[in-house]
């Protein structure tokens, strides 16, 4: 038997050489990747160790003249040729044995040089599949490129299935109200995720795909400065007054910004009681631009404060809504926040984006998300709208804070469902 150890640049490579050197019938007893420290090369290298059981004459010479002095090779030599003279000369084709003249020892070079056996369809078929192995095992030991894609030979080879993962995720997505166009995106993304993940991590790979898919649709942060114009726009009971209360809060109290409150609700007394009774309590600056427009502010007062304007919430008339979006133009304002209550269905959620699409939104906020664990209509918006989600309001009324979104937490909130489907 010989044992030995190839080091190389990549695992096709080191599995060369251990053709080369071995011959096919090798077999590979472990391999290890070496960083570059370990591998003495500056570069991320990896180590094979291969056997050959049954070594050829060749193989057996080539092992000597790397192990031994050539003193140590005729000995060798010689054991090996007599052992090929016994094994194919000692009996007649017919398998009768050979009388002792008719016994002959074969020359050195018929036995250093075996005709190979021609090339079969067996064969080939082998060769494919080592070298689907080669580019699967430098994928896993991180010697290619993590995104690129697995070969269709390496998937066969690999054989691996993640239909109980897919099948899982599926449901879970499904459960916290996820689309299904989405749902389907998602599982792709999961199968090429755990085609390049070691056996036995796929849990915490589907966590992570969640993670990174949810930190795309959420904005790690949202700030105003002085002299800029919020807009808060949404549907009737989406909260969006109440989230113009608490930034409020934050800017007055927290940032020590000024803030002045202001609504495009001319027709609704509640509405201006509320603005106005915000104002109050705050003790920000109050105007009435729906009469005055922008000009209510002079140019120091705007210069130093942040307009904060609420806006109606009666889309279903069209009459009253394409006033409404008239006002929000005249009013130019640098940021539009589209809130939405975190119990809307996915679908109707779809709905709502486009209808609010006139109004130009720059930002998405999400409230009510204390009252339900379900993530779908968040993700779709964000995706419908091409819009990043700024804030989360957990509790009603104006106190209390607009907290930044966390794609992690609603990464658990779907890992949960997905563990209640697996049990």
């Amino acid at each position: 038997m010989i044992i030995k150890s190839y080091l190389a640049a990549t695992v096709a490579e080191a599995l060369k050489q251990i053709r080369a050197e071995l011959g096919p019938e090798a077999i590979v007893l472990k391999t290890r990747a070496h960083n570059p420290n370990e591998s003495g090369a500056g570069r991320r290298m990896v180590e094979i160790t291969a056997c050959l059981e049954n070594p050829t004459v060749g193989a057996m010479e080539a092992e000597a003249v790397r192990k031994f002095s050539p003193q140590a090779i005729a000995p060798l030599r010689d054991r090996a040729v007599t052992k090929e003279f016994h094994r194919q000369d000692r009996y007649t084709e017919g398998g009768a044995p050979k009388s002792e003249t008719q016994k002959g020892l074969p020359s050195l070079a018929s036995v250093r040089e075996p005709i190979a056996n021609p090339p079969n369809a067996q064969s080939e078929a082998m060769h494919t599949r080592l070298n689907a192995l080669e580019q699967r095992l430098d994928q896993l030991l991180g010697l290619t490129p993590a995104h690129s894609a697995p070969s269709a030979d390496s998937e066969t080879l690999e054989e691996r299935d993640f239909s109980g993962d897919t099948n899982r995720l599926e449901a879970a997505l499904r459960a916290t109200d996820v689309p299904e166009r989405l749902v389907a995106s998602l599982v792709e993304k999961l199968k090429k995720r755990l085609s390049s993940t070691p056996s036995g991590d796929n849990e915490s790979a589907t966590e992570r795909l969640l993670v990174e898919e949810f930190a795309l649709a959420c904005a790690p942060e949202f700030t105003l400065e002085p002299g800029q114009v919020a807009l808060f726009v949404g549907p009737s009971g989406s909260g969006k007054t109440t989230a113009l209360g608490k930034i409020a809060v934050d800017l007055l109290f927290t940032r020590k910004q000024k803030v002045t409150l202001a609504t495009l609700d001319d027709f609704k007394v509640a509405a201006q009681e509320e603005i106005s009774g915000y104002a109050e309590a705050m003790g920000a600056y109050l105007i009435d631009i729906s009469k005055s427009k922008a000009g209510a502010l002079n140019a120091k007062r705007r210069a130093e404060s942040i307009l904060l304007v609420d806006s109606h919430s009666n889309i279903n008339d069209q009459r009253q809504y394409n006033a409404l979006v008239e006002k929000t133009r005249a009013l130019k304002p640098d940021v539009v926040v589209l809130a939405l209550s975190a119990l809307t269905r996915s679908q109707d959620v779809a709905r709502l984006v486009t209808r609010f699409r006139p109004f130009r939104p720059t930002h998405l906020i999400f409230t009510h998300t204390d009252l339900t664990s379900v993530v779908g209509g968040m993700y779709t918006a964000a995706l419908e709208t091409g819009l990043k989600i700024v804030g989360v309001s957990k509790n009603a009324g104006s106190m209390g804070v607009i907290a930044t979104p966390d794609p992690a937490a609603m990464a658990r909130t779907v890992m949960t469902e997905e563990l209640s489907h697996a049990s």
